[in-house]
């Protein structure tokens, strides 16, 4: 058990650390993306329904209504102004705004639109280009002079309108369910998001109090060397200076071990000249009290 504790508090386990606090901020970060792409998802989702509810919505009501006119002037006999201009500039309106939804990457089935609805979303098109095709035709065979047959094409006509307004309106539901669907499910995302958020947070703060931990420990035994070492070079040394490192296996207590013996073999070798020196001292004061004792005149 001690080990595994010494264990933590090495370098492996500073190591350890570095790589659960880079985990805890991975998980933070997987939670915030994920309630990011969720809003993006909702966000992405507005934008295609505003383009299609307030602009597609708009310019075919209004390229419908220049071809109504027409056709009332067709039936009425009535002046012709300038309804195919009109009619012909909303249609090319409507075209550019579904080439940008297109361009947007909205209708694919990357960014999380159904099959049925990207296939809808196709028809639409399609449909809307053959309805411009047939408008041309019957405006040529009106001019033709063919009324007869420009009025059975009034008629296939004004279907395909309904059959546009129908089809737009089909698209708009979906957008708008799946807006619902997505709003709903941002909630359960963002608490999400907050809670991995925190959970990370927490855990990245305890993993740095760990840390902060393990690098004083780890630093320890070096300012108790530096400790020993000053202690030996001022004639201070105590074994208690290094503690429980004398009895630490590892490269620090070998350097422990081998300091304590430095300093024991200082100490013997101080105690050994200071032995030296007091003899030495001895002897020379023997020598002087002979002197002075022989050179002293007897009475």
């Amino acid at each position: 058990m001690k080990n595994l504790i010494r264990s933590l508090f090495s370098m492996r386990g500073l190591g350890l650390i570095f790589m659960l606090m880079a985990l805890a901020i991975l998980v933070g970060s997987f939670a915030a993306i994920a309630n990011l792409i969720s809003f993006d998802r909702i966000w992405q989702r507005v934008d295609a329904l505003a383009a299609l509810e307030d602009q597609v919505g708009v310019h075919l009501r209004e390229m419908q209504l220049q071809e109504l006119y027409y056709t009332y002037a067709i039936d009425y006999e009535t002046p012709l102004s300038d309804e195919l201009d009109k009619a012909a500039n909303h249609a090319a309106q409507i075209d550019r705004i579904l080439d940008d939804l297109v361009a947007a990457g909205h209708y694919s089935a990357e960014k999380g639109y159904a099959q049925e609805e990207i296939g809808l979303f196709s028809d639409f098109r399609t449909l809307l280009a053959q309805h411009r095709q047939a408008f041309d035709r019957m405006v040529q065979t009106y001019e033709s002079g063919d009324v007869e047959a420009a009025i059975e094409g009034i008629i296939a006509i004004q279907e395909e309108n309904d059959e546009l307004q129908g089809m737009l309106g089909e698209l708009i539901a979906f957008l708008d369910a799946d807006r619902l669907k997505a709003a709903q499910a941002f909630p359960e995302y963002a608490s999400f998001a907050i809670l991995g958020a925190s959970i990370a947070l927490v855990a990245t703060l305890l993993l740095a109090l760990w840390g902060y931990r393990a690098i004083a420990l780890l630093t320890q035994p070096v300012v108790d060397l530096t400790n020993a070492v000053i202690a030996i070079g001022g004639d201070q040394y105590r074994p208690e200076l290094l503690g429980k490192m004398l009895k630490q296996s590892g490269p620090t207590g070998h350097f422990a071990r081998s300091l304590d013996a430095f300093a024991q073999g200082i100490e013997r070798r101080d105690a050994s000249l200071k032995q030296e020196i007091g003899s030495l001292r001895g002897q020379l004061y023997e020598s002087r009290r002979r002197r002075l004792k022989i050179s002293t005149p007897t009475s």
